[in-house]
């Protein structure tokens, strides 16, 4: 992945709150596996993200505490590698929270479903542009 497109990613997406990636860990994961492998990393991220949403969802749907903590522990650590930060943290705190016996599985799908959304499509844009410099 060339600067440029982590560059791109930043000058279209300043919204806040808390940005979906952090482009320092980003610019971090560059510099640590290589600039040319992080595409091909982000578009696996991206399709995970994809599952994940997914698999979260059903698991809200059925009220399946295992397979939605199981979701919940996956994000929590694969995350941070990416600069998802706020997903990171949001994952976390339902990783841990949904194991209590009155776990209210809509209220956090409502919290949990936007912030999943985002940050997937963010990870898509950091894609796009990656493939077009």
């Amino acid at each position: 992945m060339s600067q440029s497109a982590i560059d791109q990613f930043a000058e279209a997406n300043t919204a806040e709150p808390a940005p979906d990636l952090d482009l320092e860990t980003l610019a971090g994961l560059a510099d640590d596996v290589g600039a040319e492998i992080v595409p091909e990393l982000m578009r696996s991220f991206h399709a995970d993200l994809q599952l994940s949403r997914l698999r979260a969802e059903s698991a809200v749907l059925k009220g399946d505490v295992v397979d939605f903590v199981m979701v919940m522990h996956s994000l929590r650590g694969q995350c941070p590698y990416f600069g998802a930060k706020p997903l990171a943290a949001i994952a976390g705190h339902y990783e841990l929270a949904a194991r209590a016996a009155n776990f209210d599985f809509a209220a956090a799908w409502t919290a949990l479903e936007p912030r999943l959304l985002s940050t997937t499509a963010a990870a898509a844009a950091i894609t796009e542009n990656a493939d077009a410099s």
